[in-house]
């Protein structure tokens, strides 16, 4: 079920990459550059998007490069503790979305989100 008080992931992803660009002094601008030189053709607009978390849903390689321009890793960019909304009707603590990235899928299990996970035999 939907809570809508609970953030999206995204959103909180976006509040932890504004954060970490804060923390070393960097504009979105700067930012926006040092992608634009690892490969990410972005704008600052981009950015301030993907910081409010209204941007599009990034994909694995685009978070690898972000990581890179803000001298971060994965764990950095998932701080914070709380469920954060993964679809429109589940939530789960980002605590266990690190795990589950830094450990792989055995870490998650039907306890850790708000509906059970259904596994099909295929």
């Amino acid at each position: 079920m939907r809570n809508d008080d609970e953030p999206t992931f995204s959103r909180a992803l976006g509040a932890n990459i504004k954060a970490r660009r804060q923390q070393l002094g960097l504009t979105q601008d700067q930012v926006a550059a040092v992608l634009r030189r690892v490969g990410l053709d972005v704008s600052r607009s981009w950015i301030a998007a993907l910081e409010r978390g209204s941007g599009r849903t990034l994909d694995l390689g685009e978070v690898a490069l972000i990581c890179i321009a803000l001298e971060s890793d994965l764990s950095i960019l998932l701080a914070g503790s709380g469920h954060v909304r993964v679809s429109d009707s589940a939530t789960v603590a980002i605590e266990k979305i690190r795990e589950v990235l830094e450990a792989g899928p055995g870490a998650l299990d039907d306890d850790d989100l708000d509906v059970p996970i259904t596994r099909e035999t295929v």
